[in-house]
């Protein structure tokens, strides 16, 4: 892949094919899309290629390995169709004029060659455009080009909020893009569908669509990851610049920097059933500006993730407490404890959607669990179990919140004493947020 890692890099503006626009060539099917126009990837060549010498060599380096001088890009597009559990993805790199491949060719698709790049990644010709990527993907563009598959429908959601003279945009469907329990208990939670961004010169455009009735707590969200990231940002800068690395040092504070004016400006809007935000960047220059921006999610999407992973916890405490002063009380009442149980539910959470069980009193049956009046009536995370020998009991709960097969676990203790006195220990906590 890391031709086409490097075409993605390096792609630099010259003359858009007339008349078709960017998402024209983007099959029906595709769940996430990127947009670069000349303006991106003329800051990028400021960054790749600085001076003539410079891009001279790129060029020349392009003709030699590729058949075609990818330095001459006017816009790239990236469009994915299928994500889990084998990515389909394309790169569309649009340019003037006719174009050959030195790969050597291996197949054919409705009368268009297809020249192997490496192991997973073929490319193609097609007019005005190369096509990198898996071989599915390119298929698919080649039968777009060719008007035997349909494009990007102009009001599926990936296409209505992009202009075609966007600088940048991107563009995905939450729901379809990935079937990570994380990313769909957030997409079940805030009720956002879809997700579009957008950058024409100073302006940053981001539209959330989905639920009404949700986007409110969407919009909650984000302004606790926009502190989060922010915090995170400044934590990085203050551990950067007590360091060694004064490159290091120096991009921490310009970043930092960077995106707290930006951030300053954010606060989301309800308007016509969706969530949107806009910002002004301080610098139009994308070469600048889009990595500031990539450094900022590096933070805030984990940090974020984690703070979702944190408030499902505070399930797991409570129920716990509520075992342990239940065997309490039982105990005053018949000088022992129930009988031990097995893990409830037997199958853990991570077979249903999101990875949360959804109520059902047949698993709260038997002996114990009605003799200490414990039941879950809502959705829930975690599973339960109670063990119990003479004079000891152990109540724990636990749960694999991103279903990784890595659990957390709480538990409390209670032995009994000489005099017959129940006390019971501190909440034990391992792999809180795994």
């Amino acid at each position: 892949m890391r031709p086409l890692l490097s075409t993605l890099i390096l792609a630099i503006g010259c003359q858009q094919q007339a008349g078709v626009a960017p998402l024209d060539r983007v099959p029906a099917d595709a769940r996430a899309v990127i947009v670069m126009g000349k303006k991106s990837i003329d800051g990028i060549r400021g960054y790749a290629a600085p001076d003539q010498e410079a891009h001279d060599e790129l060029s020349q380096y392009f003709l030699r390995v590729l058949g075609v001088d990818v330095s001459r890009v006017e816009e790239l597009i990236v469009f994915a169709s299928v994500v889990e559990p084998e990515p389909q993805a394309a790169v569309v790199l649009v340019l003037p004029g006719n174009a050959s491949l030195t790969f050597p060719q291996t197949g054919s698709h409705a009368g268009v060659s297809l020249h192997r790049v490496s192991d997973h990644a073929i490319a193609c010709v097609l007019p005005g455009a190369i096509v990198m990527g898996t071989q599915p993907a390119v298929e698919a563009a080649i039968d777009v080009a060719q008007h035997h598959a349909p494009a990007l429908d102009r009001n599926s959601p990936l296409r209505k909020g992009v202009p075609d003279n966007a600088d940048f945009a991107l563009a995905v469907r939450l729901e379809q893009v990935s079937a990570d329990p994380m990313l769909q208990t957030a997409v079940r939670t805030y009720g956002v569908k879809d997700a579009v961004a957008v950058i024409r010169g100073e302006n940053v455009t981001l539209t959330l669509e989905g639920d009404p009735q949700k986007l409110p707590m969407a919009r909650s969200a984000f302004l606790q990851a926009r502190d989060v990231a922010l915090a995170g940002m400044r934590v990085q800068k203050d551990q950067m610049v007590q360091g060694d690395d004064v490159i290091a040092g120096a991009a921490s504070i310009a970043s930092y920097h960077q995106l707290r004016r930006v951030f300053a400006h954010l606060e989301p809007r309800l308007a016509d059933g969706r969530l949107i935000v806009d910002a002004k960047m301080p610098t139009t220059d994308a070469a600048m500006v889009i990595p500031a921006i990539g450094v900022a999610a590096a933070v805030a999407i984990p940090a974020f993730m984690k703070y979702i992973r944190k408030s499902k916890t505070t399930e797991a405490p409570m129920n716990v407490r509520r075992l342990a002063d239940a065997s309490v009380a039982y105990y005053e009442e018949h000088h022992t404890f129930p009988p031990s149980t097995d893990w409830t539910p037997a199958g853990g959470c991570c077979r249903f959607p999101g990875g949360k069980c959804p109520p059902q009193p047949g698993h709260w049956t038997g002996k114990t669990w009605p003799a200490l009046a414990f039941t879950v009536e809502d959705p829930f995370y975690y599973q339960y179990r109670y063990t119990s020998e003479r004079g000891h009991f152990v109540a724990e709960a636990r749960g694999d919140l991103n279903c990784d097969g890595v659990f957390s676990n709480y538990k409390r203790e209670g032995t009994v004493d000489t005099q017959g006195n129940v006390h019971v220990s501190g909440l034990a906590v391992v792999n809180d947020i795994e």
